[in-house]
């Protein structure tokens, strides 16, 4: 006589009673425990925090890259070379360069926050039309 087999009664997991990983202790997990890490990503995705931290990294590069450049003489440098700034008398040329040394320093930190959620929301795209034309998940 044939039994039907009846399904094992399900026990909690491991992984249920697991304490969840803060956002610190997974950026740090991915690179020294990625198996547990990637499991509470799984679980529990988030976008935020890597972001902030990508963002804030990129203002540290910009503050020390601000530091570091001339943007009085790179500017100055660049300038020169097109044929037309030649032509331009010293007052005239100072004119120019003098509101794009100003502006340099603050347009590169805007750039630095802006870029990492720029470059976040553009993959996502990318990823979101790949998806949905490739494995047509009609997201």
């Amino acid at each position: 006589m044939a039994t039907i087999p009846t399904p094992s009664p399900v026990t909690p997991g491991a992984s249920e009673t697991q304490v969840p990983i803060n956002h610190i202790g997974r950026m740090a997990g991915a690179l020294f425990s990625p198996k547990p890490t990637f499991e509470d990503i799984a679980r529990r995705p988030s976008w935020l925090a890597p972001i902030v931290f990508l963002t804030v990294l990129s203002l540290v590069f910009c503050y020390v890259m601000n530091q570091r450049v001339d943007w009085d003489s790179f500017i100055r440098q660049q300038a020169e070379k097109n044929p037309r700034f030649a032509q331009l008398s010293d007052d005239q040329k100072q004119r120019a360069l003098g509101p794009q040394t100003r502006f340099a320093p603050m347009f590169a930190y805007v750039i630095g926050a802006l870029s990492p959620t720029g470059f976040a929301l553009f993959l996502t795209l990318v990823f979101w039309g790949a998806f949905n034309l490739l494995a047509g998940a009609n997201l």
